[in-house]
């Protein structure tokens, strides 16, 4: 959430993007205040310098309700994957035909309602981990979710739910060499600070710093998550002390 304010160090109240019709706002001081406490979705909006960080409030709240969930009977827990999934697949649209926009702009927690399903879906398989039946039947739910609810629908979403749900529901009978399993563990774990610091870093290197080159800012993107992933490194055993643990698990 800081980093996208970096942008604005440079003075300038908004920043023109490759559309001369789209600028993009400094924010103001209480929807910072806001995304730094995690209510974005929830009673403010995020900051339009990094509109991905919407998903962070519905990504802290599921993380915080997980022991909760551990410890959900599973009848529950399918009643609440079932609800979600139906805002997702059937309220959503509906809005959207009311001028509604994407999921980033609503507020009052609707995000967190209609994304849900896929994080408590997880605790479902979880229990039933050897269960292929249970795999294919979350899988089929998810296709059948995404065939209900087109509305920002990205290409080939479908075959990415499709190619992650079956690996997550095979993982225990897929067995990697440790060095492919390492190379993997870290591609992953260095998926998540490029998903959230992308957009902010063509902003500030494009708009304030005139880098046009799309490799280039794209190299410049991947170094600063490398650099994040990191620090992260670092971070991890002195929190993991404090709270006394020896390992803090990762977030992605």
């Amino acid at each position: 959430v800081l980093y996208a304010l970096v942008p604005f160090l440079s003075g300038a109240d908004a920043l023109r993007t490759l559309d001369p019709l789209v600028t993009i706002a400094r924010p103001p001081v209480w929807v910072v205040l806001g995304n730094l406490l995690m209510m974005q979705n929830l009673i403010c909006p995020p900051v339009d310098s990094n509109m991905l960080v919407w998903t962070l409030g519905i990504e802290v709240v599921c993380y915080s309700l997980a022991p909760l969930f551990r410890r959900t009977h599973i009848a529950i827990l399918v009643f609440l994957t079932l609800i979600s999934a139906a805002a997702y697949g059937l309220l959503y649209p509906r809005l959207v035909k009311q001028g509604y926009g994407h999921y980033a702009t609503l507020l009052w927690g609707l995000p967190l309602l209609m994304f849900a399903w896929a994080w408590i879906a997880g605790f479902v398989l979880q229990r039933y981990r050897n269960s292929i039946p249970v795999g294919i039947a979350i899988v089929a739910l998810g296709i059948a979710l995404l065939k209900l609810n087109t509305e920002f629908k990205a290409p080939y979403s479908i075959h990415c739910f499709v190619g992650a749900a079956i690996i997550v529901t095979l993982s225990p009978y897929i067995r990697l060499p440790r060095r492919v399993g390492s190379v993997l563990n870290y591609l992953g774990d260095l998926s998540y600070p490029i998903y959230l610091f992308h957009l902010p870093t063509f902003l500030l290197f494009y708009c304030i710093m005139g880098i046009e080159s799309p490799y280039g800012l794209l190299v410049i993107a991947l170094a600063i998550s490398v650099a994040f992933l990191f620090i992260e490194s670092i971070l991890k055993p002195v929190f993991g002390r404090l709270w006394g643990r020896d390992k803090v698990p990762t977030a992605g």
